[in-house]
């Protein structure tokens, strides 16, 4: 776990901060987790750390946006209150609830979930350093891409066209 975490530039004093757990205790997971010590390991972190294993083309990004989400104060009835009373107030054509429907209802974007989770997280909070900024850049740009109406490129078109297989 050490070597991975390592390898994709994931420092334990970040980590352990979007975890809220010293970086010691951090060291102490990743050795009895190593040590397949998994029942010593708590739940939260232990979830992470199977993510991390699990998942071989990860970046960066996705880790701690999984991390983040893990992490998070907010309770799933809270999550739950807070979303039907948004469905309660708007109107059926508001473009959240058409995302949230498309969310809920196909698998197409579930590769961007936790990235748009953390990314959101980390605007709303404002408090950028380098390794904030870089975790948002990509969603900053297309935002400004898009709402600029920015013409794609063709390596652009290109590029999509591979990804989607045409």
């Amino acid at each position: 776990m050490k070597e991975k975490l390592r390898n994709l530039g994931i420092k334990t004093t970040e980590l352990s901060e979007f975890m809220r757990i010293s970086r010691p205790s951090l060291y102490k997971y990743i050795e009895l987790y190593e040590s397949n010590e998994y029942k010593l390991v708590p739940e939260k972190v232990l979830r992470v750390f199977k993510y991390v294993d699990k998942y071989k083309n990860l970046s960066k990004e996705q880790i701690i946006a999984f991390t983040i989400s893990e992490f998070s104060d907010t309770d799933v009835s809270d999550k739950k209150e807070a979303i039907r009373n948004y469905l309660l107030n708007k109107g059926a054509n508001d473009p959240k609830i058409n995302l949230m429907y498309v969310l809920a209802t196909t698998e197409s974007l579930d590769g961007i979930v936790q990235y748009l989770i953390s990314a959101g997280k980390i605007l709303d909070y404002g408090d950028y350093d380098e390794s904030k900024i870089y975790q948002v850049a990509r969603l900053v740009n297309l935002k400004s891409d898009i709402m600029t109406n920015k013409p794609l490129s063709e390596d652009e078109i290109t590029k999509a066209k591979t990804i989607l297989g045409d």
